[in-house]
């Protein structure tokens, strides 16, 4: 054998583990949930390449030593596609995850702390694969799952986790609500129908107000008004929000539940950045055309 074709064999060999060291690398953890409603903490994590990625046998660690087995079976996780580690299958129903979503079981798992803590996700060798810390603004909200926002950017900065935006308190399996949001300057608001007639006839009886918000994940306020600036029904308050979440809805009904004349409304919207403590708003008419 001569020296080249060995130094070929160790150059292929050294190729294959930093090629497979890379891939492995692209597994980030995306979102816990780390104090639930009900039973069932969980972990998603998510593959960041275009390249299916084995993850059978690795495992995840606490700060506290504590470990939580992936399976020996043949886990993939295709290329840009998420996965949920739970404890047993009612976790999972509970979640109501889209059919083609991957479940994990972990074995031997412990229940995350509330007031923070550290986790690990360890390929079969040991090497680190995603490693986050997280602090008790992570658990503060029961329920209400706590997500990466920059997938490109480290687990262990707290500028880039954040309260999840999403009225069901989580995406599990599905795209953060909250993410980078590429110079967004300006609050827009977007309704529709608008105009819309809540006359019972369950055609276009619920305005749905949607925005567009200039900041990675920020706190939201909207309120309805009439023409002369009183404060008609509130659609939220200081709730969390994504560049694109929450949805709010609007019956077209006052605060107190009676209806409203026919004519032109304001919604109001004010976002405060999370980070910065800058606060932006915007407004938009919504006109009700008919009611019951």
């Amino acid at each position: 054998m001569t020296d080249n074709f060995q130094n070929n064999i160790v150059t292929t060999i050294l190729i294959f583990i930093i090629t497979q060291h890379s891939l492995h690398s692209s597994v980030i953890i995306s979102e816990i949930m780390p104090n639930p409603k009900t039973r069932g903490e969980w972990i998603e994590i998510y593959n960041d390449s275009e390249i299916d990625v084995y993850i059978n046998s690795w495992k995840l660690v606490d700060l506290a030593g504590n470990i939580g087995l992936l399976p020996d079976d043949s886990f993939v996780i295709p290329a840009y596609s998420f996965a949920i580690l739970a404890q047993d299958i009612n976790i999972i129903i509970n979640l109501q995850l889209a059919p083609d979503n991957i479940a994990i079981f972990l074995q031997g798992w412990a229940a995350m702390n509330n007031d923070g803590d550290e986790l690990t996700l360890q390929d079969r060798l040991g090497n680190t694969i995603s490693h986050i810390f997280y602090g008790s603004d992570a658990a503060k909200v029961k329920g209400t799952s706590w997500e990466r926002i920059s997938l490109a950017d480290s687990g262990n900065d707290p500028a880039n986790w954040g309260q999840c935006a999403s009225l069901a308190g989580h995406t599990a399996g599905k795209s953060n609500s909250l993410y980078v949001t590429n110079g967004i300057r300006k609050i827009d608001i977007h309704i529709e129908p608008n105009p819309f007639s809540p006359d019972g006839d369950d055609i276009d009886d619920v305005a749905t107000i949607s925005f567009t918000l200039p900041f990675n994940t920020s706190r939201l306020s909207a309120y309805v008004y009439d023409l002369d600036t009183n404060l008609i029904y509130k659609l939220a308050s200081d709730i969390p929000a994504g560049p694109k979440l929450p949805t709010l809805q609007w019956s077209g009904r006052s605060s107190n539940g009676n209806t409203l004349p026919v004519g032109r409304y304001i919604i109001y919207v004010e976002s405060l950045d999370y980070q910065t403590g800058s606060v932006t708003s915007g407004k938009k008419v919504i006109v009700l055309a008919s009611n019951k």
